[in-house]
């Protein structure tokens, strides 16, 4: 018997330790498609209590920000089991990865996503222009640097 085997074992079984990660993943991806429904809620509400136009608009970006943290966290959940765990049945070919460099990339193009809904969010507020700007610069540089790193990992 091979003195090896055991550890070799123990090293192969630890992959399953990405569960709990996994797990935690999914469960605020819950809790986020949760915040999402309470926000459509509440924009419901203002709509029917006649609230301002931007009001609503607000919040339903902050509805659709929410959604979209819960697409990212299951997106990472399904790549992370992938790649770890095993292949997945019945899941969509758009939210299968293969490597490592694919999930990494795939979430900096969410979070892309994210700081841009986050950015419309903070146009619509407009208390003032010159944090505006800055704050859309540091969303742009921080997107450019994201896209820079994706396209180098994909190499």
């Amino acid at each position: 018997m091979n003195a090896r085997a055991p550890f070799a074992s123990l090293i192969a079984g630890s992959r399953y330790l990405m569960l709990v990660g996994i797990i935690g993943l999914l469960a605020g991806a819950v809790e986020a498609c949760f915040w999402s429904a309470a926000n459509a809620y509440h924009v419901l509400h203002a709509l029917v209590q006649g609230e301002p136009y931007v009001a609503g608009v607000v919040g339903l970006l902050h509805m659709l920000d929410a959604f979209l943290v819960a697409a990212v966290l299951l997106l990472v959940a399904i790549g992370t089991y992938g790649l770890f765990i095993g292949p997945l049945t019945g899941v969509p070919d758009a939210v299968v990865v293969h490597d490592l460099s694919a999930l990494k990339a795939r979430f900096a193009r969410m979070l892309i996503l994210l700081m841009t809904v986050s950015f419309v969010e903070h146009v619509l507020s407009w208390i003032d222009p010159w944090n505006t700007l800055v704050f859309g610069g540091a969303i742009a540089l921080v997107s450019i640097t994201l896209v820079g790193y994706s396209r180098w990992a994909e190499r």
